[in-house]
């Protein structure tokens, strides 16, 4: 069966080799979880992030380490929950909450030349949160499910 043009299985293996785990070894990979601020125009889908992952950090914050499990019917999730460090100063400043999450391959913000880094998928939280200093963020484990397809 073809979905979208990829095989289910060639889907399965991708979701499996870059996010999950890989067999026969189960060498996890390290993929990266990123909180995106509101931005006025930033939508969802589109080509460039930079309004919602801008690459400038504020004070403490870091990007929380995320492992995915195999996928099952082409759906992979986060088998750990995530946590973020607890914040130093208030990370949705301006009445920005955070709406989005970014899945990275990096903890990089910028590459060598300078450019932003984007992620690699990005999700919106069905509810938008504000972090303020001493306020700690988590996702539950199974919270982000990744697929292939539309569904």
């Amino acid at each position: 069966m073809a979905i979208y043009g990829l095989q289910t299985n060639y889907m399965n293996t991708i979701l499996k080799t870059y996010f999950g785990l890989e067999k026969p070894t189960l060498k996890s990979k390290y993929v990266y979880v990123g909180l995106g601020l509101a931005q006025e125009g930033a939508l969802i889908n589109t080509e460039y992030f930079t309004e919602v992952f801008d690459g400038k950090p504020l004070g403490n914050y870091r990007r929380a380490r995320v492992v995915f499990g195999e996928a099952v019917d082409g759906i992979i999730s986060n088998l750990n929950e995530i946590s973020f460090n607890t914040a130093g100063e208030d990370w949705t400043p301006d009445q920005k909450p955070v709406t989005m999450v970014g899945i990275f391959d990096t903890l990089d913000y910028q590459d060598e030349n300078e450019n932003i880094i984007e992620p690699l998928i990005v999700l919106k939280l069905p509810d938008a949160v504000t972090i303020k200093a001493g306020e700690t963020i988590f996702l539950a484990e199974g919270s982000l499910n990744l697929t292939l397809t539309d569904e």
